[in-house]
């Protein structure tokens, strides 16, 4: 699998997440849900600046996600990249 054109195609990395006890509630500490750390995977040929196996900060959610052979993959766009790790 490639990343064609301006697109990265990327893997999502487990995370953490940090957790308080708040009486019998238990919630995510922080801000979990506004960011995600990602594995890059591939980048087309547009993309200056990055390469398969950095590790990237994007916004939550980005791009589009797919499943390939068991494994989930997301093709996104520069700017849904907060920072280069």
């Amino acid at each position: 699998m490639k990343a064609i054109g301006s697109k990265i195609l990327v893997k999502e990395v487990e995370q953490e997440v940090l957790q308080d006890k708040i009486g019998n509630l238990t919630v995510p500490v922080g801000n979990s849900k506004e960011k995600m750390l990602c594995e890059v995977v591939s980048v087309g040929e547009e993309v200056k600046g990055l390469q398969p196996g950095d590790k990237i900060y994007t916004y939550y959610d980005p791009g589009h996600k797919f499943r390939e052979n068991g494994e989930d993959f997301r093709v996104i766009s520069i700017p849904d990249i907060l920072v280069v790790l």
